[in-house]
């Protein structure tokens, strides 16, 4: 008889918790796995953060260089064997880039040579950053476009090549390219400012 007893109370006991479980009052819509849920608020966290950082980059940048060893230098060299009067002594560029997402970058590469003749250079640019908003920047260039000799009166192709080049310190940043990394009408090298709003 104790027995039936001890499995009658069993019974309701058992019967009474599930009906207090079903009670729709006390009833929580828990999801099944909590740790997934743990999972998308760190996602959101990260995201969140993600989004700081990339309000928090400035899109617009402008340089001022001095490039030396250009092509136009090289160009000059051969004719002044025939003209002594041609001289020239590296180029300016003045560079204007817009980041439209976190590493790519375009724009225009303005490019003075400075020649006893002008020599003007307009190229367009892609600029792929590795690291924009850090302390160091490694970067790649590609800028191509077209060249202005008073020398000729012609318009001719040009264009440059940066393998590798470092912009250090952010907003305000030195520029340089690791030598003979590059090549074209910046120069074999060049060092400037840059600066980014």
């Amino acid at each position: 008889m104790k027995k039936i007893y001890s499995l009658f109370v069993v019974v309701f006991f058992l019967s009474a918790s599930n009906a207090f479980a079903w009670n729709m009052d006390n009833y929580t819509d828990l999801p099944a796995d909590s740790a997934e849920i743990a999972k998308k608020k760190a996602d959101n966290i990260e995201q969140n953060k993600n989004n700081e950082i990339r309000k928090e980059i400035k899109r617009h940048s402008l340089s001022f260089d001095y490039d030396w060893l250009t092509l136009t230098d090289f160009g000059v060299a051969i004719a002044s064997i025939f003209d002594d009067e041609i001289s020239s002594a590296g180029a300016i560029s003045v560079d204007y880039g817009y980041t439209f997402a976190d590493c790519f970058e375009t724009g225009l590469v303005f490019n003075y040579a400075l020649t006893s003749k002008p020599i003007f250079t307009l190229m367009p640019k892609i600029k792929i950053n590795g690291n924009l908003g850090g302390t160091v920047n490694p970067f790649f260039e590609l800028d191509l476009g077209v060249t202005y000799s008073s020398y000729s009166g012609y318009f001719l192709p040009m264009g440059h090549v940066t393998l590798l080049g470092l912009e250090i310190g952010y907003p305000v940043s030195l520029r340089f390219q690791i030598p003979f990394m590059l090549w074209g009408q910046r120069g074999l090298s060049y060092i400037g400012l840059g600066y980014r709003f």
